[in-house]
């Protein structure tokens, strides 16, 4: 969870986006107050500041840290090394995004 809201916050603060946790929580997928948890320890890591939002201060706005942006482009990356040596074996990707997008629209149960 921590390497997804990293790399997510990472990648909105790169695209000119500062979110907020509840916009971050939404865009990685987790819930609100997991984010809000794993990021006090990101912030306490000196990966991220949670700094007051002026138009609403009961928001936090979120920003990597130096470090925290290095970090998070380096664990990308290796993340990105590992997805493609792994599926760099399948001889048809599109039959294998089709079955993926076909379970995904099924949803569990």
């Amino acid at each position: 969870m921590q390497f997804v809201l990293l790399a997510t916050t990472w990648w909105m603060n790169t695209h000119g986006e500062v979110p907020n946790q509840l916009t971050l929580a939404g865009r990685a997928g987790t819930d609100v107050k997991m984010a809000s948890q794993v990021l006090r320890k990101l912030e306490d890591k000196d990966l991220i500041r949670r700094e007051v939002d002026r138009a609403d201060t009961r928001a936090k706005r979120l920003r990597t840290t130096a470090r925290g942006a290095e970090l998070a482009r380096e664990a990308v990356e290796r993340v990105e090394g590992v997805d493609g040596a792994f599926f760099r074996s399948v001889p048809d990707t599109g039959a294998l995004i089709g079955m993926l997008r076909t379970l995904a629209a099924a949803g569990p149960g």
